[in-house]
This record gives structure tokens, C-alpha cells and sequence, in this order.
């Protein structure tokens, strides 16, 4: 079982520990990540349920908590988890659009969400497998992104 202690970590730090340790693990590995702030326990259990995964969340004396997630079986293409690339202008994001799927890449074109901006816009959808692929179709058609972020069910954190 792999251990994180992200006690005294500010949100979204424990998320961030958690989602790059899975990312080396196997179906049926086990995480335990020990935390001391409620609201980091309860983004964790969203966004390891999102992704299919199986959590225990125990509350402990003193103010903390144990989440043990138990990776997934079988990992799916579905689009609870994504990257979202956002560009300088919409022609660029249309321009990257062609450039993804000339590229046979899953893109979804989506409204910019609320977060990012408050003006309209839209960005780009991938599934995460296919973050490093995307970069380098669009860097090859010298299309600029603004900022890539990964988007979960309860979260959009910058990458």
C-alpha cells in the first residue's frame, strides 16, 4: 500500500499527492493518504469516486482523517476525468480543434467553464491518455496554448 501523509498541505495539494501517485499504480493497489482538513477528505473521495475508484474515508481523533482508495480494475475512456486546453483566442482553440482530430484524437470542443473565465470562450476536451499526444499536434502546428488544465469531477487544476 502506498502511504501519503498530506497533513498541513492547503487544498488542492492532497488531491494533487494523490492523483500523481495513482497514476503509477495497478488495478486493485491500495492508496492511504492521511489528512488534517475535512474538505480536502471529502474533494479526495469525489474525485477518486469519479474515477471509478473504491474509497474508504475514515474520520480519526483530533481532527484527522485516513482516505484509502483501492485503484479500479479496468481503467475507461470516459470523460469524468479530462485535460482542458485553453488558447489566447477562439480562433486559435478552432484552429486546434482541426489540428487534434487531424491527429485521430478524441477532442471535444466545450463552453469555457466558469472557473477559468468569466468571458466567453471555449476550450479543448481530451481524455488524459491523450494530454502528450495533444500537445504535440498542436506545438507541431505552431498553435499556442494558454494553459492546459485536468479537469475531475470536482475540480480544474492547472498542469
Amino acid at each position: 500500500m502506498t502511504m501519503i501523509d498530506a497533513r498541513n498541505l492547503p487544498c488542492p495539494g492532497p488531491t494533487i499527492k494523490a492523483r500523481d501517485a495513482i497514476k503509477g499504480l495497478s488495478g486493485g493497489d491500495m492508496v492511504q493518504v492521511l489528512l488534517d482538513n475535512p474538505l480536502a477528505a471529502e474533494n479526495l473521495e469525489r474525485m477518486s469516486k469519479a474515477a471509478g475508484h473504491t474509497v474508504i474515508l475514515q474520520a480519526q481523533d483530533k481532527g484527522e482523517y485516513t482516505v484509502i482508495i483501492t485503484i479500479r480494475t479496468e481503467r475507461s475512456d470516459n470523460f469524468a476525468e479530462a485535460v482542458l486546453f485553453t488558447f489566447p483566442t477562439t480562433k486559435l482553440a478552432v484552429a486546434g480543434e482541426k489540428a487534434l482530430l487531424a491527429a485521430g484524437l478524441s477532442v471535444k470542443v466545450l463552453p469555457m467553464p466558469e472557473q477559468l473565465a468569466a468571458a466567453c470562450g471555449i476550450v479543448l476536451r481530451l481524455p488524459p491518455d491523450e494530454l502528450e499526444a495533444g500537445k504535440a499536434a498542436l506545438q507541431a502546428t505552431n498553435i499556442t496554448i494558454e494553459a492546459v488544465y485536468q479537469q475531475t469531477e470536482c475540480a480544474l487544476i492547472e498542469i
